[in-house]
């Protein structure tokens, strides 16, 4: 459920000393996961919150002007406690006290019209969630970004049992972009097509185009993003150039069958002399007409993130059951292999089990 409020906000984007009144949603959510991790070493379990979508809670403020414009607000807090990305097999209680907090999602401010919306603010980049485009189902605990459920798991080395210097999150990016403080046009709808251009505090900028519509018997979402790097971002010790990524979901309503494909490259600056990054996502699911429950397979693969030519795959399972509205649980298997690092590593296993409550 969400509560509503009207309340008085007073707004930079008005004349000094008058004030609006504007119309309040309050949200939230809070989303737990139970995890059992087997680097081929030993398991490790952990409570964490679910990063696929953090526990989280947040004000919306929307109010239409004389004018004719709308001006809104957004503030998000995020309150992780033990983030399953930063899950691994060292001190859990070291992990739970130093990913433990609240910290800023979103705070911004807009104004939309005829044109288009205009945001200022931190809040979500052009390319933020191009390569997750996702009607299937599971969603969760399964999408394109894997590495929200065990991004901190170093691989061992099959020779000896230690860890290796690579981690899941290391080897493994979709490429799409995050939040950060920025200036965003997006353009009105257009037969469900719409567009996004954002600069970002130290130069970075996205572009996007997304689709969301109906064709015939079929629900489909589509994107596609570029985000050039002007800030320098460095990954596996070279500078990053641009990142392009994109995704296509189609779900049958009659069938309820839906696939998922996303896919993208990041290219680095030509002095590095460094392969282009990649990566490949697909998910099959099944959510059956008339039931709560929701079924769903993927793999995923990716090349030369971290290094040259280190490779990495990952094949998952999971059903979710959607108890009432806003209230869902879930349960899934996955299995990450790595290939062509220095020293051959063992695969690592994840199960969990989760619990989310929307408000």
């Amino acid at each position: 459920m969400k509560l509503k409020a009207t309340f008085l906000a007073t707004t930079a984007l008005l004349t000094a000393g008058n004030a609006l009144a504007a119309d309040v949603t309050v949200y939230g959510q809070v989303n737990k996961l139970a995890v059992s991790a087997d680097n081929g070493v030993e398991t490790n379990t952990a409570i964490v919150d679910n990063d696929s979508s953090s526990s989280r809670f947040g004000f919306k403020a929307q109010q239409q002007l004389d004018s004719g414009l709308v001006v809104s607000a957004l503030l998000e807090l995020q309150s992780e406690s033990n983030s399953s990305a930063s899950i691994s097999f060292e001190d859990d209680e070291s992990n739970e006290e130093n990913n433990s907090g609240i910290s800023e999602r979103h705070s911004r401010v807009g104004l939309s019209g005829t044109y288009g919306t205009f945001l200022i603010g931190k809040t979500s980049e052009a390319t933020d969630g191009i390569s997750e485009m996702d009607l299937g189902g599971v969603s969760d605990v399964m999408y394109a970004g894997i590495g929200n459920i065990g991004a901190g798991i170093n691989f061992v080395k099959k020779s000896d049992g230690t860890s290796t210097t690579k981690s899941v999150g290391d080897m493994y990016s979709n490429f799409g972009g995050g939040r950060t403080n920025l200036v965003r046009y997006d353009t009105p709808a257009l037969a469900g097509v719409n567009g996004s251009v954002s600069v970002s505090s130290g130069g970075d900028i996205a572009v996007a185009t997304k689709y969301s519509g109906k064709i015939d018997r079929f629900k489909v979402k589509a994107g596609l993003g570029l985000k050039k790097h002007e800030n320098g971002e460095v990954t596996g010790g070279k500078i990053i150039d641009q990142d392009v990524s994109g995704s296509v979901s189609v779900l049958c309503t009659e069938s309820g069958v839906g696939l998922t494909v996303a896919m993208g490259e990041r290219s680095y600056e030509s002095s590095e002399n460094r392969k282009d990054g990649e990566f490949l996502y697909t998910k099959l699911s099944y959510l059956p007409v008339g039931s709560n429950f929701e079924y769903a397979v993927d793999y995923a693969e990716a090349e030369s993130v971290s290094a040259d030519n280190e490779e990495i795959s990952t094949y998952g399972a999971g059903v979710q059951y959607n108890l009432a509205k806003g209230v869902s649980t879930s349960l899934m298997y996955r299995q990450l292999e790595a290939d062509k690092l220095a020293d051959d590593a063992e695969d690592i296993k994840l199960i969990s089990a989760g619990l989310k409550v929307k408000f």
